[in-house]
């Protein structure tokens, strides 16, 4: 079993928990549902994959410390790929359009570029550490102006793209963006 970080996070679901599901000792479609829209449970078990890296290294056991490594690597780039598709979104927001979202009935407006973009730095950092480099050029450096902030929306989709490929989400963003340059532009 990995070792566990600090903090339960807030939805109340257990470390012991998501530790079990990190080292594939659970199978729970509803537990897997959960974990990929909680971002508190996501950083639990990207502080498994750390910690049990650095627990199998000092074991000597490569094999397992390769495992837990590509593992936490994977799920970082899918966390990546959110971070910058809520990063697209935020850049949308800023246009001014009153309409944040690409979706007809978004669950939330998008957290505010700032908080995203750190988020961002912090697992492109920790993604490092595992030697992961992610081309994340096309990111906006700082918040956008508002006449600016389309293209920072798209910049941040191209990156997305490369993240994880074409997706649905990414051409959902995309047209909103089209559309609020289109309206702007009329």
């Amino acid at each position: 079993m990995s070792a566990l970080p600090d903090t339960t996070p807030s939805c109340g679901t257990s470390l012991d928990v998501l530790s079990r599901w990190h080292d594939g000792d659970v199978a729970d479609p509803v537990l897997d549902r959960h974990i990929q829209g909680c971002a508190e449970c996501r950083a639990s078990l990207y502080d498994l994959g750390s910690t049990g890296t650095a627990v199998a290294g000092m074991s000597g056991v490569p094999y397992a410390a390769a495992r837990v490594t590509e593992t936490t690597a994977r799920q970082g780039r899918r966390d990546m790929a959110d971070f910058v598709h809520e990063l697209a979104l935020a850049c949308l927001a800023l246009r001014g359009n009153g309409r944040a979202s690409p979706d007809p009935a978004p669950a939330a407006e998008p957290r505010d570029f700032a908080a995203v973009a750190a988020d961002i730095r912090s697992l492109d950092r920790r993604l490092r550490e595992l030697g992961v480099r992610l081309e994340l050029a096309e990111l906006p450096p700082a918040e956008p102006s508002p006449a600016q902030a389309l293209d920072a929306a798209r910049g941040a989709l191209s990156a997305l793209g490369k993240l994880e490929g074409a997706s649905e989400r990414q051409r959902r963003a995309l047209a909103a963006a089209d559309a609020t340059r289109a309206s702007q532009q009329s």
